[in-house]
């Protein structure tokens, strides 16, 4: 399994740097998106010169999917002049309200999409935009093929807006014995299957950590991704032995960025199991040795789980403090959901110590990005915390306003 992934990666790379193909197209099944957008997020966070944007919604009909590609990309948008502002550097050009125009044809919207995001990469250093479109699943296939046929030229030809963008796309799996021609046989187009099925994944990672030719690091990277499968299926046991093992390997060599991440996955496991003592010392851990590393990713995830865990052992003022670190760091790494979370739950945190006029900023904070964002669940969500909390701080007045939104988005 492991040189299936690591084949996948280096033809993801590949395919990156080249100039030749334009799409690739990747059939795989439902189960198999999160894995392979963790791949493509391991060759963005590697790569800090090419801008990668991926959108993983279902896309049960065509239209709406390139709508809601382009209300991610608002996201990002808003997100990136935010920091943009907070670190005086030039914010990025408005977007262009075509791309939001329902009316016009989904193709030519992503086109759009490209020829913006193309204007506004570095002119020199040979910088790429990775356009990935990764559906969690897939409805509407004939619209997506139909879209891809739109864009994707069926002979050498590059159009003025393909240059410097690849392009990536999840397909559904297929009998490659009994595809038919078309989409896949152009010149500009790299068909790359995989498979990581359960069955076949949990098989060869146990044939990996137990292969005497490999490394020892690449037999416990194996045995790392079986704890993993444990955790997900509630085999703790299982999960913290071999959690543990691997633990020992990775202090050994002195890794500290797989130290933190096995303390992260510890933590995890004591958590799904209601620990959440275990839970917080190890993230506790897991910080620390994140921290020293420099290992952003891993810190974000931390600190955001230390703000869970001390939230559920009800010790509300420690979780306010993680929830605000969370939210300082969602702008830095442009997570709109997370911000909007982080915000949200450090309002519950304060309303809990009856700080009532900081959790309703904290509330308003989170709903005014959602509604920015379109994220109208979690501005209801938000909302229905802003007409508990107003009364206690004294402002009954605002309660009406609340209703009427709510209304209106139920209604919508």
């Amino acid at each position: 399994m492991e040189r299936v992934i690591a084949d996948f990666n280096r033809d993801l790379e590949t395919f990156v740097e080249q100039r030749h193909k334009f799409l690739m197209l990747i059939p795989c099944s439902d189960g198999e998106t999160v894995p392979v957008l963790k791949m493509l997020r391991g060759i963005e966070e590697a790569d800090a010169s090419d801008v990668f944007l991926s959108f993983a919604d279902e896309c049960n009909h065509i239209d709406a999917y390139i709508s809601v590609c382009m209300e991610r990309l608002r996201e990002e948008w808003t997100l990136a002049n935010t920091y943009a502002g907070e670190n005086d550097k030039d914010p990025l050009p408005e977007l262009p309200p075509e791309l939001f125009d329902g009316a016009l044809p989904a193709a030519e919207r992503l086109i759009r999409a490209f020829d913006y995001l193309r204007a506004q990469l570095p002119p020199n250093g040979g910088h790429r935009l990775v356009w990935v479109m990764c559906p969690t699943a897939i409805g509407d296939r004939g619209g997506l093929i139909n879209l891809l046929n739109q864009i994707v030229p069926a002979d050498k030809t590059v159009q003025p807006w393909m240059r410097q963008v690849r392009l990536i796309v999840r397909d559904v799996r297929y009998d490659l014995t009994n595809r038919r021609p078309g989409l896949c046989d152009y010149p500009r187009v790299w068909e790359r299957p995989i498979d990581l099925s359960q069955k076949q994944m949990v098989e060869a990672l146990d044939m990996d950590a137990k292969d005497p030719t490999k490394s020892d690091g690449e037999r416990i990277q194996a045995l790392l991704s079986l704890a993993i499968m444990d955790t997900g299926y509630n085999r703790t046991k299982d999960a913290l032995f071999k959690l543990d093992y691997c633990m020992g390997y990775y202090q050994s060599v002195d890794d500290k960025p797989m130290i933190a991440l096995v303390y992260n996955c510890m933590g995890d496991t004591y958590r799904r199991q209601n620990n959440w003592i275990e839970a917080r010392d190890h993230y506790e851990w897991g910080v620390v040795t994140a921290a020293d590393c420099k290992n952003n990713t891993q810190l974000y995830h931390s600190v955001r789980s230390l703000g869970d865990t001390h939230f559920k052992l009800k010790e509300y003022g420690v979780s306010e403090q993680y929830y605000d670190q969370t939210d300082q760091m969602a702008t830095h790494l442009l997570d709109p959901d997370g911000k909007v979370d982080a915000m949200m739950w450090r309002g519950l945190s304060q309303e809990k110590q009856e700080k009532w006029q900081a959790a309703c900023a904290s509330f308003e904070g989170a709903a005014t990005l959602s509604r920015n964002l379109d994220m109208n669940d979690k501005l209801q969500t938000n909302l229905g915390h802003l007409k508990r909390v107003y009364p206690r701080a004294g402002r009954e007045d605002q309660v009406d306003g609340l209703k009427e939104e709510l209304k209106n988005l139920k209604k919508g």
